[in-house]
């Protein structure tokens, strides 16, 4: 079981990287659109709180090290420190907060768990504003690193609940089997 559930945890944090191969830059901006939060949110999700949390931490640990997974191929401690810091570090809150969030038992609804996924958008782009606007300021934070990201996020969360339906459906949800630090069920 131990083993299985940090097979996992490696599982979701190449997910992740291969949610950062897929960026797009935005025009005006520091930090690109990419896939990982959907990566990072269904982590949190499908595998529990302190599990999605473990997977962000190692797929930033990773990149931190020299491993070309972020965004563009980026690494180092230089990624972590720059413009899109708060975004990675908001990243692990995002996971932890919908691993919270998610119900292990019981039925879940695609308008509340895509509720939830909006939610955990709105925690990572919260960290990365707050740390984004200490380099360039409140207001061009906000027009360069939340509202360019805002339709996204909407997609993506629907998107995100859709694939979570359907792997609860599968019985594939990792954190069925642990349960530790599972919500209430909904």
């Amino acid at each position: 079981m131990w083993i299985r559930r940090r097979l996992h945890v490696v599982a979701a944090a190449a997910a992740i990287a291969a949610g950062a191969a897929v960026a797009l830059p935005v025009p005006g901006g520091w930090v690109p659109i990419t896939l990982q939060t959907v990566a990072v949110l269904g982590a949190g999700a499908l595998l529990g709180s302190r599990d999605g949390e473990l997977a962000v931490v190692l797929y930033i640990l990773c990149g931190v090290l020299g491993l070309p997974i972020f965004a563009g191929g980026a690494s180092g401690l230089e990624v972590l420190l720059g413009p899109s810091g708060g975004y990675l570090l908001g990243f692990v809150a995002g996971a932890w907060f919908l691993g919270y969030l998610t119900p292990r038992t019981g039925p879940i609804r695609w308008w509340r768990s895509c509720a939830d996924f909006l939610l955990g958008h709105a925690v990572i782009l919260v960290a990365g504003y707050f740390w984004l606007s200490g380099s360039i300021g409140f207001a061009r934070a906000w027009q360069a690193g939340v509202l360019p990201f805002l339709p996204g996020a909407i997609v993506k969360s629907a998107m995100a609940a859709g694939l979570l339906l359907l792997v609860r459906r599968r019985g594939l949800t990792a954190a069925t089997e642990v349960g530790k630090d599972s919500a209430p069920p909904r």
